[in-house]
């Protein structure tokens, strides 16, 4: 048999904790499946969705957001429930802290964004936490010609800040989200498309990408 690569397109925002959460889900059960199975190859694709497009940056308080989102009866029900799934995934959420559009954040999306924005009371709008974390993954665009004398990070974060304010980054974020909305027809995240044709929704546990995986192997060997 040849070896097998599942596909997976996830759907997400970067101030969203149930998708910080279902990283780590997805993450777990990719490891096991791996582990049980080691021809088989995973490709993860990373889409964004705005959940409030229209927010400004640093536009308010993280605390204040959640609140209005989740509404002022349920919010201490659903604090307690995100704070109690991400205890099980060894996270802890901060509530403090500005936040305000994702659009930038989408650009260079890394789990360390999650990390800063949902467990270190980080801005997800702030381009500086944006571009430090984009230079300290080793996301960050360098410049040619650039020498060992140490300084290429700061021209990587340079670079970086000049392809944000190009348009080109806004562009293709914006074109992906539509591309969620729009074509894949996504109205929640976290969502998954997985091999294509398989849809997951919502805050899911490792078993039930697990049956999934076991479903398209099994599809896949009876194929060949």
């Amino acid at each position: 048999m040849a070896p097998l690569t599942i596909t997976i397109r996830t759907f997400s925002d970067t101030l969203c904790p149930w998708c910080y959460i279902g990283k780590k889900d997805l993450d777990r059960a990719m490891d096991i499946y791996k582990g049980q199975h080691p021809d088989v190859q995973f490709e993860v694709t990373w889409n964004p969705f705005y959940l409030n497009p229209k927010a400004k940056v640093s536009a308010y308080d993280k605390k204040d957001y959640y609140l209005a989102k989740f509404g002022p009866a349920d919010a201490p029900a659903s604090f307690a429930r995100v704070e109690k799934e991400a205890a099980a995934q060894g996270l802890t959420m901060n509530w403090e802290g500005k936040c305000g559009n994702t659009r930038d954040s989408h650009d260079i999306l890394a789990d360390a964004l999650f990390r800063g924005a949902l467990e270190q009371g980080r801005d997800i709008s702030d381009r500086s936490f944006l571009v430090e974390t984009a230079v300290r993954v080793g996301l960050a665009v360098q410049s040619e010609g650039g020498g060992g004398d140490g300084s290429e990070g700061e021209r990587g974060e340079d670079a970086l800040l000049e392809w944000l304010d190009s348009g080109e980054a806004r562009a293709e974020a914006d074109a992906l989200d539509r591309f969620a909305k729009e074509e894949v027809g996504i109205t929640a995240v976290p969502s998954y498309v997985v091999q294509g044709r398989y849809r997951v929704g919502g805050k899911q546990g490792p078993e039930v990408f697990l049956r999934l995986f076991e479903r398209i192997r099994l599809e896949t060997c009876d194929v060949e």
